[in-house]
């Protein structure tokens, strides 16, 4: 017996060590991914325990005493500790980055502390994570196509999150700030970032992914916080309509390229999503008349927690309050407390973000409403001066002109929806006689949200011509999907003669998703993320693939001598070169300086005095800002730059870059 055993044994190890099936590479790059998944798995199962608890304690004193419906119906699943116990995690976070340090051993402090805290609740998470799944698992053939595509989407983007990042905003801004924070060991201010005076809710989650978990850490989170989303809207629409119905909302959302694409991207937008949901279902219930004031004080922190993403959430606060002043039934009194209530629980639990704003800029809503910090009056002007290229018919016709007119990273909207929302929203009222009084008031309530939010986008667009953009108001999608759900449950009743219309339907659903999935592999292949996960291709070789010139500056900005510093023109992602490089950040470096001095050198003197050793342009930018966004320019602007350029000599190509030295 151990005779055989050792020859087995002895046989198995020599193959193995003459027959190398997994390099050192492979499992070097296999066990991070692995350890990046642990990470994103226990971030966000800390952050549900911690809803748990909290929700435990001032909802439900007595859990133990629940079954387990009510309780899933008390907590709507898991959304909504996931929802409070992230933003209460990331206040937890900044309090730490600005009064203790920004390292491993506090983040690592930190989690020791929760885990040991809250174990049996991030326990209990994940098991409702797990129930919610088997309710919405796929029982027939129209289910499982639909989360087949579904299931190779997110598979495609995860690998692309598993890889050192590439979107672009995560360049800029997203994760440069938690890498600077991370830099300098210490929540501060950041002049050279004007983004810095966004709400950072999930930059700060961001942050504590970077320091344990390395740079494609936060993309993973965000893509697993973007799966468990689209979870809780399957399980909210299974619920209210049937499983078919809650599969097609997540084929709706996953439909469109950019939302699909934003899940391997360290962006925002599912974290905002997950919150507009949460938004969502509290208002119902307000409606519904099964809450009372304690739903109300939920309502205001959830829209509080939006507000903490991004500016634009603020759509939810007025959305918000103007639902709850004109609910139905005539009591002006009751309506009139409750929007005041929710009004000033919004602005009590997005309060940090404006301190922080106050306390090292002096306004609280940096760098927005007046000139502040390092946006002076010529830098606010460019900004926020800027022409809006929507007509009134696009703006009468809004929810048409974003799903056809918008396509991703062309000017205007800069999205691809997919059509699936637009489609079956307007089947939602053909099914009117037959939906239940309970539906019929969700649906109304739906139409009141979507249309009032479309008007305060158009309003905003009218104001900024930034503001046109699709994924700022992404807040409206929830609802959004609700009412083309209810079309599409509509829609898979319908027989006429031998046509039926449920199988067109779901045509045209597949086919769409097809579509998405078609052009994701045509997005994810190209770039060989997929080698990289396995170890196949370097950190490096990725980099230069993907990144080009941008990684070959960037390389070349971090080997110069210590102490250089580099201010970079039209060239706004400076992740890869932090902090030696200062980024310009909305393309308005050379604008503002060409209006503050009158001469060539008197800029090279300026820049010099501000400790800054080098300049690098991105020619490309430059060209493409020349010729044909050159509307705040003028002549004598590029007069004065070509007299720097004469002036500094012809400096170091770097494909599209030049990389001048000051003196």
């Amino acid at each position: 017996m151990m005779m055989s055993l050792a020859w087995l044994l002895l046989v198995s190890l020599a193959y193995v060590y003459t027959h190398k099936a997994i390099s050192p590479e492979m499992l070097l790059a296999v066990s991070k991914n692995i350890w990046v998944l642990i990470l994103a798995v226990s971030l966000l199962g800390l952050c549900g325990g911690l809803g748990r608890k909290i929700l435990n304690r001032f909802v439900f004193p007595h859990p133990a005493s629940l079954s387990y419906e009510e309780s899933t119906n008390a907590f709507s699943m898991f959304a909504w500790p996931l929802a409070i116990g992230l933003g209460i995690f990331s206040l937890l976070v900044l309090l730490a980055g600005v009064f203790i340090a920004v390292n491993i051993w506090v983040f690592g402090l930190l989690t020791l502390a929760l885990l040991i805290w809250l174990w049996r609740q991030v326990a209990e998470f994940w098991r409702q994570v797990g129930q919610t799944w088997r309710g919405l698992a796929p029982a027939q053939g129209p289910e499982k196509a639909m989360a087949f595509f579904v299931a190779v989407i997110l598979l495609l983007n995860v690998s692309v999150a598993l890889a050192p990042p590439l979107a672009f905003d995560a360049l800029v801004y997203h994760l440069t700030l938690p890498l600077r924070y991370l830099q300098q060991g210490q929540i501060t201010y950041l002049p050279e970032i004007m983004f810095w005076g966004m709400p950072q809710l999930a930059e700060m989650a961001y942050l504590f992914m970077l320091a344990l978990g390395g740079e494609s850490a936060p993309a993973v989170l965000g893509w697993l916080l973007g799966g468990l989303t689209l979870l809780a809207l399957g399980d909210y629409l299974r619920r209210k309509f049937d499983r078919p119905t809650a599969w097609f909302a997540i084929a709706a959302l996953l439909s469109g390229f950019t939302l699909s694409r934003l899940l391997g991207a360290a962006y925002l937008e599912w974290f905002l999503l997950l919150y507009a949901l949460v938004w969502w279902q509290l208002l119902e219930k307000i409606y519904a008349g099964a809450g009372g004031r304690g739903d109300v004080l939920w309502f205001g922190v959830v829209a509080g927690l939006a507000l903490s993403l991004k500016y634009t959430a603020g759509v939810l606060v007025l959305l918000g309050g103007l639902a709850l002043l004109f609910q139905p039934g005539g009591n002006w009194r009751r309506n009139f407390s409750q929007a005041f209530l929710f009004g000033a629980l919004a602005t009590l639990v997005s309060l940090p973000w404006w301190i922080k704003n106050l306390a090292f800029t002096g306004n609280p809503f940096y760098p927005l409403l007046f000139p502040a910090g390092a946006m002076d009056a010529i830098r606010y002007d460019f900004y926020h001066n800027i022409p809006t290229i929507l007509t009134w018919l696009q703006a009468v016709g809004l929810p048409w002109y974003i799903t056809i007119w918008g396509v991703d990273g062309k000017v205007g909207p800069s999205a691809s929806i997919g059509p699936l929302l637009l489609t079956f929203w307007p089947l939602a009222y053909l099914g009117w006689p037959g939906w239940a009084a309970s539906q019929r008031r969700s649906l109304r309530l739906a139409t009141f949200i979507l249309l009032g939010g479309f008007a305060l986008w158009v309003l905003a667009a009218f104001q900024n011509g930034l503001l046109v953009q699709t994924r700022l108001f992404v807040v409206l999608f929830p609802v959004w999907a609700v009412l083309a759900a209810a079309g599409f449950a509509y829609a898979i009743q319908l027989k006429a003669a031998s046509v039926r219309l449920g199988r067109i339907a779901l045509a045209i659903v597949l086919l769409f998703l097809s579509f998405n999935l078609f052009e994701t592999l045509s997005e994810v292949l190209p770039k060989r993320s997929l080698e990289h996960n396995f170890g196949l291709l370097s950190d490096d070789d990725y980099l230069v693939r993907n990144l080009g010139d941008l990684y070959a500056a960037s390389e070349t900005v971090q080997q110069l001598p210590h102490g250089s510093r580099v201010v970079m023109l039209w060239e706004t992602r400076s992740f890869y070169c932090a902090p030696v490089c200062d980024p310009d950040e909305v393309i308005d470096r050379w604008y503002h300086e060409a209006r503050l001095h009158a001469t060539a050198p008197e800029i090279q003197t300026a820049w010099l005095e501000q400790g800054y050793t080098h300049m690098l342009i991105w020619e490309s930018g430059f060209e493409f800002v020349r010729d044909f966004d050159n509307a705040k320019f003028n002549q004598r602007d590029w007069l004065l730059l070509a007299e720097l350029r004469e002036t500094l000599g012809l400096g170091q190509q770097i494909g599209s870059y030049t990389l001048y030295p000051l003196r």
